[in-house]
């Protein structure tokens, strides 16, 4: 799986999503296209998503006085509690109401020492 030089989401969950996207230009008008299908997203409003798969590469296409189509990569990123943390290191404390999940989750759909390390453990 490569890096999309673009925007990287991540999901705690597989299936449906709900997805907000914000952006002040009232003349533009932005629509993610899933391969399958072109989704138009209104500012401020959630937009529910299926998620077929663990990793989706998709675009924000960004309509105005130009078309720019942006890579969207969404995973379903893995929880923190898969990572053995090294020694010297513990598992950060599990996910609380009202906390922000992603911090409680890996950069992809497995985590690894690497990327997920420092967001995982602490000393």
């Amino acid at each position: 799986d490569e890096d999309v030089d673009g925007i990287h989401c991540r999901s705690a969950k597989k299936k449906d999503i709900r997805l907000i996207a914000t952006f002040e230009e009232s003349s533009v008008v932005v629509f993610l296209e899933t391969g399958t299908k072109s989704i138009h997203l209104m500012s401020g409003i959630p937009t529910t998503v299926s998620l077929p798969h663990f990793v989706n590469h998709w675009h924000l296409a960004v309509k105005g006085l130009k078309e720019v189509k942006v890579p969207l990569k969404m995973v379903v990123a893995q929880e923190c509690h898969y990572l053995q943390c090294p020694g010297g290191w513990v598992p950060k404390p599990p996910l609380d109401a009202g906390e922000n999940a992603q911090l409680h989750l890996c950069y992809s759909d497995s985590c690894n020492l690497e990327d997920d390390g420092t967001t995982c453990c602490r000393e």
